[in-house]
C-alpha cells in the first residue's frame, strides 16, 4: 500500500449556463465587417473550450496529492444572440468528441432576440437550479460608460438585431440577488470591460458564495482573445480550472498565462467572501491541495 485513499471525493455536481453574444457582420463592410466576424469565431471558439472543459470534468481524475475526484458538469443552456445562433450551433455540433457532442445534444439551445430574455434566463438558472454548483459563462462584446474618469457601466452582450443595447454589469448583478445562501455560482465572462462588475460586487453578492474571472479590468480591452488557439483567457481558464484548486491560485495561473505571451491586459477575479476563495467546485470543507 503506498498510502494513497482510492476512495474518490465525491463533487457534487455542477449546473452550467453558456451565453453568448455577438453582432451580424452583415450590415456592415470593410474592417468592421471583419472584426465582427473575428468576434462570432471566437465566440464559437470560447464555447468549444468550455464545452471541451465540462467534458474533461465529468470523467474521475486524480489530483498530484493522490486524491481522486468524481464530478460531474450538467449543461443546462447555450444561449446565443438569434443572429449567429444557427451558424454557430451547426460548428459546434461538428467538432468535439462524443463526450462533448453528448453535453451538447443534451443541453438546451436557445436563441434570444431581447435582453430580456437573457435576463430572465439567468434569474432562473441562479434561482431554480437543483444543483449546489453553479457555473454561468459569457462570451461577447464589451463596452463601458464613463462618468469622471471612471467607470460607470459595463456593457457584456449586444442584443440580437443590432443597435448598441447592451446587457450589461449592473443587470447581471440584479439577475444574480436570488442566489439561494449555501449554493455556489461561479461566474466566468470573457468581455472586454468584464471587470466592471466588481464596482457593484459587494452591495449585490453580500453574505453569497460568488466567484468571479473576467478577462479585463473595467478600464480595459479584452485583447487576449479566443483566436489564438493556445494562448485565450478562456483556453487558459480550463487549462488550470480543476476541483480542489484554490480559486486563487487558478487566477494567479491565468496571470502567468497571460505574462507569458506580452499581453498587457490584465484578467480580473475577485470572490463574495473570503471562505469562498478556497476551492473550485467543493464545499470548504473538502478542499484538497491540488495543483
Amino acid at each position: 500500500m503506498d498510502g494513497t485513499d482510492e476512495t474518490p471525493v465525491q463533487v457534487e455536481d455542477t449546473a452550467c449556463l453558456f451565453i453568448g453574444g455577438a453582432k451580424s457582420p452583415g450590415r456592415v463592410g470593410g474592417e468592421e465587417k471583419e472584426k465582427q466576424r473575428r468576434m462570432i469565431r471566437s465566440v464559437q471558439q470560447d464555447f468549444k473550450h468550455m464545452l471541451e472543459f465540462a467534458a474533461e470534468q465529468s470523467q474521475e481524475k486524480t489530483s498530484r496529492s493522490g486524491r481522486r475526484y468524481d464530478h460531474r458538469m450538467e449543461i443546462d443552456t447555450v444561449l446565443l444572440n438569434s443572429e449567429i445562433s444557427e451558424g454557430v450551433f451547426e460548428a459546434l455540433a461538428s467538432d468535439g468528441d462524443d463526450a462533448y457532442k453528448d453535453l451538447l445534444d443534451s443541453a438546451n439551445k436557445e436563441s434570444y432576440d431581447t435582453l430580456q430574455q437573457v435576463s430572465d434566463k439567468v434569474k432562473n438558472f441562479v434561482e431554480c437550479s437543483p444543483r449546489p454548483n453553479l457555473f454561468l459563462f459569457m462570451a461577447g462584446h464589451g463596452s463601458r460608460e464613463m462618468e469622471r474618469q471612471k467607470v460607470q457601466e459595463s456593457f457584456l452582450l449586444p442584443k440580437a438585431g443590432g443597435g448598441e443595447e447592451y446587457y450589461t454589469d449592473t443587470q447581471l448583478t440584479k439577475d444574480i440577488e436570488g442566489l439561494e445562501y449555501g449554493k455556489r455560482l461561479y461566474i466566468v465572462i470573457h468581455s472586454c470591460h468584464s471587470g466592471g462588475m466588481l464596482n457593484l460586487w459587494e452591495i449585490n453578492t453580500e453574505g453569497k458564495k460568488v466567484a468571479l474571472f473576467a478577462s479585463a479590468e473595467a478600464e480595459i480591452l479584452a485583447e487576449w482573445n479566443a483566436d489564438e488557439e493556445s494562448q485565450g483567457y478562456v483556453r487558459s481558464f480550463c487549462d488550470h480550472a480543476k476541483p480542489g484548486k484554490p480559486l486563487a491560485d487558478i487566477a494567479d495561473a491565468i496571470l502567468q498565462d497571460v505574462a507569458a505571451v506580452e499581453v498587457k491586459k490584465r484578467p480580473a477575479f475577485v470572490t463574495s467572501k473570503p471562505s469562498f476563495a478556497t476551492s473550485l467546485f467543493l464545499a470548504e470543507d473538502d478542499d484538497d491541495d491540488e495543483e
